[in-house]
Protein backbone atom coordinates (compact mmCIF):
# COMPACT_ATOMS: atom_id res chain seq x y z
CA UNK A 1 0.00 0.00 0.00
CA UNK A 2 2.98 2.29 0.52
CA UNK A 3 3.45 2.84 -3.20
CA UNK A 4 -0.04 4.35 -3.31
CA UNK A 5 0.94 6.96 -0.71
CA UNK A 6 4.44 8.09 -1.70
CA UNK A 7 6.51 8.36 -4.85
CA UNK A 8 8.67 5.27 -5.22
CA UNK A 9 11.36 4.31 -7.71
CA UNK A 10 11.59 0.93 -9.42
CA UNK A 11 14.45 0.01 -7.09
CA UNK A 12 12.29 0.91 -4.08
CA UNK A 13 9.45 -1.25 -5.39
CA UNK A 14 11.77 -4.21 -5.89
CA UNK A 15 13.17 -3.79 -2.38
CA UNK A 16 9.62 -3.68 -0.94
CA UNK A 17 8.74 -6.83 -2.85
CA UNK A 18 11.80 -8.68 -1.52
CA UNK A 19 11.09 -7.52 2.03
CA UNK A 20 7.46 -8.65 1.87
CA UNK A 21 8.45 -12.08 0.55
CA UNK A 22 11.13 -12.42 3.22
CA UNK A 23 8.68 -11.36 5.94
CA UNK A 24 6.12 -13.92 4.79
CA UNK A 25 8.67 -16.73 4.86
CA UNK A 26 10.06 -15.66 8.25
CA UNK A 27 6.63 -15.62 9.87
CA UNK A 28 6.14 -19.34 9.36
CA UNK A 29 8.94 -19.91 11.93
CA UNK A 30 6.83 -18.08 14.53
CA UNK A 31 3.60 -20.03 14.09
CA UNK A 32 2.69 -22.43 16.89
CA UNK A 33 1.10 -25.82 16.10
CA UNK A 34 -2.32 -24.43 17.04
CA UNK A 35 -1.98 -21.57 14.57
CA UNK A 36 -1.07 -18.59 16.78
CA UNK A 37 2.06 -16.45 16.45
CA UNK A 38 4.77 -16.55 19.10
CA UNK A 39 7.20 -13.81 20.12
CA UNK A 40 10.25 -15.83 19.07
CA UNK A 41 10.99 -18.40 16.33
CA UNK A 42 10.23 -21.92 17.49
CA UNK A 43 8.70 -20.76 20.79
CA UNK A 44 5.57 -22.94 21.00
CA UNK A 45 4.83 -22.65 24.72
CA UNK A 46 3.72 -19.01 24.55
CA UNK A 47 1.95 -16.97 21.89
CA UNK A 48 1.17 -13.28 21.55
CA UNK A 49 -2.40 -12.26 20.76
CA UNK A 50 -1.28 -8.94 19.29
CA UNK A 51 1.41 -10.58 17.15
CA UNK A 52 -1.16 -13.11 15.98
CA UNK A 53 -3.50 -10.29 14.93
CA UNK A 54 -0.79 -8.25 13.23
CA UNK A 55 0.73 -11.21 11.38
CA UNK A 56 -2.64 -12.43 10.15
CA UNK A 57 -3.63 -8.96 8.96
CA UNK A 58 -0.34 -8.66 7.06
CA UNK A 59 -0.69 -12.08 5.44
CA UNK A 60 -4.30 -11.53 4.39
CA UNK A 61 -3.37 -8.25 2.70
CA UNK A 62 -0.29 -9.85 1.12
CA UNK A 63 -2.39 -12.69 -0.28
CA UNK A 64 -4.82 -10.17 -1.76
CA UNK A 65 -1.85 -8.57 -3.55
CA UNK A 66 -0.93 -11.90 -5.08
CA UNK A 67 1.83 -13.05 -2.74
CA UNK A 68 2.15 -16.79 -2.09
CA UNK A 69 1.77 -17.85 1.54
CA UNK A 70 3.27 -20.92 3.24
CA UNK A 71 0.99 -23.92 2.77
CA UNK A 72 -1.44 -24.34 5.66
CA UNK A 73 -0.38 -21.14 7.44
CA UNK A 74 -3.56 -19.12 6.98
CA UNK A 75 -6.05 -22.00 7.56
CA UNK A 76 -4.37 -22.78 10.90
CA UNK A 77 -4.33 -19.08 11.82
CA UNK A 78 -8.05 -18.76 11.00
CA UNK A 79 -8.84 -21.81 13.13
CA UNK A 80 -6.98 -20.34 16.11
CA UNK A 81 -8.50 -16.87 15.72
CA UNK A 82 -12.01 -18.25 15.56
CA UNK A 83 -11.47 -20.45 18.62
CA UNK A 84 -9.94 -17.60 20.63
CA UNK A 85 -12.68 -15.16 19.58
CA UNK A 86 -15.34 -17.52 20.90
CA UNK A 87 -13.46 -18.15 24.16
CA UNK A 88 -12.81 -14.50 25.00
CA UNK A 89 -14.77 -12.79 27.78
CA UNK A 90 -14.58 -9.37 29.43
CA UNK A 91 -13.03 -11.08 32.47
CA UNK A 92 -10.14 -12.43 30.40
CA UNK A 93 -7.26 -10.54 31.97
CA UNK A 94 -4.66 -11.88 29.55
CA UNK A 95 -5.87 -9.34 26.97
CA UNK A 96 -8.11 -6.32 26.64
CA UNK A 97 -11.17 -5.53 24.54
CA UNK A 98 -9.05 -3.91 21.81
CA UNK A 99 -7.24 -7.16 21.05
CA UNK A 100 -10.61 -8.94 20.79
CA UNK A 101 -12.04 -6.23 18.53
CA UNK A 102 -8.97 -6.43 16.30
CA UNK A 103 -9.17 -10.24 16.28
CA UNK A 104 -12.78 -9.98 15.08
CA UNK A 105 -11.71 -7.46 12.46
CA UNK A 106 -9.06 -9.82 11.09
CA UNK A 107 -11.58 -12.67 10.92
CA UNK A 108 -13.99 -10.46 8.97
CA UNK A 109 -11.12 -9.37 6.71
CA UNK A 110 -10.36 -13.05 6.09
CA UNK A 111 -13.98 -13.54 4.98
CA UNK A 112 -15.12 -15.51 8.04
CA UNK A 113 -16.74 -12.96 10.38
CA UNK A 114 -17.63 -14.33 13.82
CA UNK A 115 -20.94 -12.51 14.24
CA UNK A 116 -21.85 -14.06 17.59
CA UNK A 117 -18.66 -12.80 19.23
CA UNK A 118 -19.04 -9.44 17.46
CA UNK A 119 -22.54 -9.02 18.84
CA UNK A 120 -21.43 -9.90 22.35
CA UNK A 121 -18.63 -7.35 22.26
CA UNK A 122 -21.00 -4.73 20.88
CA UNK A 123 -23.28 -5.15 23.89
CA UNK A 124 -20.45 -4.47 26.34
CA UNK A 125 -20.90 -0.86 27.42
CA UNK A 126 -17.44 -0.42 28.89
CA UNK A 127 -15.29 -1.15 25.83
CA UNK A 128 -12.88 1.55 24.68
CA UNK A 129 -13.47 4.08 21.93
CA UNK A 130 -10.79 2.43 19.81
CA UNK A 131 -12.45 -0.97 20.22
CA UNK A 132 -15.79 0.46 19.10
CA UNK A 133 -14.24 1.81 15.91
CA UNK A 134 -12.40 -1.44 15.16
CA UNK A 135 -15.55 -3.46 15.84
CA UNK A 136 -17.47 -1.18 13.48
CA UNK A 137 -14.86 -1.98 10.84
CA UNK A 138 -15.52 -5.69 11.36
CA UNK A 139 -19.24 -5.13 10.79
CA UNK A 140 -18.49 -3.19 7.59
CA UNK A 141 -16.38 -6.08 6.29
CA UNK A 142 -19.19 -8.46 7.27
CA UNK A 143 -21.61 -6.44 5.12
CA UNK A 144 -23.54 -4.90 8.02
CA UNK A 145 -23.07 -1.21 7.35
CA UNK A 146 -26.11 -0.09 9.35
CA UNK A 147 -24.80 -1.80 12.49
CA UNK A 148 -21.37 -0.28 11.97
CA UNK A 149 -22.85 3.19 11.57
CA UNK A 150 -24.91 2.83 14.75
CA UNK A 151 -21.77 1.91 16.72
CA UNK A 152 -19.72 4.94 15.68
CA UNK A 153 -22.56 7.45 15.56
CA UNK A 154 -21.36 10.57 17.43
CA UNK A 155 -18.04 8.91 18.34
CA UNK A 156 -14.93 11.05 18.18
CA UNK A 157 -11.33 10.00 17.57
CA UNK A 158 -9.69 11.35 20.73
CA UNK A 159 -8.36 8.02 21.98
CA UNK A 160 -6.95 7.44 25.44
CA UNK A 161 -4.25 4.85 24.98
CA UNK A 162 -3.66 2.52 27.91
CA UNK A 163 -1.20 -0.27 28.46
CA UNK A 164 -2.98 -3.56 28.93
CA UNK A 165 -2.04 -6.73 30.79
CA UNK A 166 1.58 -7.86 30.29
CA UNK A 167 2.63 -4.38 29.08
CA UNK A 168 0.53 -4.36 25.91
CA UNK A 169 1.87 -0.84 25.30
CA UNK A 170 4.72 -2.55 23.44
CA UNK A 171 2.25 -3.42 20.70
CA UNK A 172 0.58 -0.09 20.04
CA UNK A 173 0.30 3.66 20.54
CA UNK A 174 -2.04 6.60 20.10
CA UNK A 175 -0.89 6.71 16.48
CA UNK A 176 -1.74 3.02 15.95
CA UNK A 177 -5.20 3.48 17.41
CA UNK A 178 -5.92 6.61 15.38
CA UNK A 179 -4.73 4.90 12.19
CA UNK A 180 -7.23 2.09 12.83
CA UNK A 181 -9.99 4.66 13.36
CA UNK A 182 -9.00 6.43 10.14
CA UNK A 183 -9.23 3.15 8.23
CA UNK A 184 -12.81 2.63 9.40
CA UNK A 185 -13.75 6.24 8.64
CA UNK A 186 -12.48 5.69 5.10
CA UNK A 187 -14.50 2.47 4.82
CA UNK A 188 -17.58 4.42 5.90
CA UNK A 189 -16.84 7.13 3.35
CA UNK A 190 -16.90 9.76 6.11
CA UNK A 191 -14.35 12.07 4.48
CA UNK A 192 -15.35 15.07 6.58
CA UNK A 193 -14.16 13.31 9.74
CA UNK A 194 -11.36 11.40 8.04
CA UNK A 195 -9.51 14.35 6.49
CA UNK A 196 -8.46 16.13 9.73
CA UNK A 197 -7.36 12.81 11.23
CA UNK A 198 -5.42 11.92 8.08
CA UNK A 199 -3.61 15.28 8.26
CA UNK A 200 -2.84 14.75 11.94
CA UNK A 201 -1.37 11.29 11.31
CA UNK A 202 0.54 12.50 8.27
CA UNK A 203 2.21 15.20 10.37
CA UNK A 204 3.18 12.65 13.05
CA UNK A 205 4.55 10.16 10.57
CA UNK A 206 6.55 12.87 8.84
Amino acid sequence: ALKNLVQTSQDDLQLMDRNIKAGIQRLKNFQTPEGAISMWPGEYSYYSEWCTNYAGHFLIEAQKKGYELPIGFLPQWKKFQKKRALEWTANDNTSNDAVQAYRLYTLALAGIPELGAMNRLKEMLSISLTSKWILAGAYILAGQLAVATSIVNNLGSNVVYKAGYYSQINYGSHTRDKAMILEVMAQLGDLQKALPLAKELSAKLS
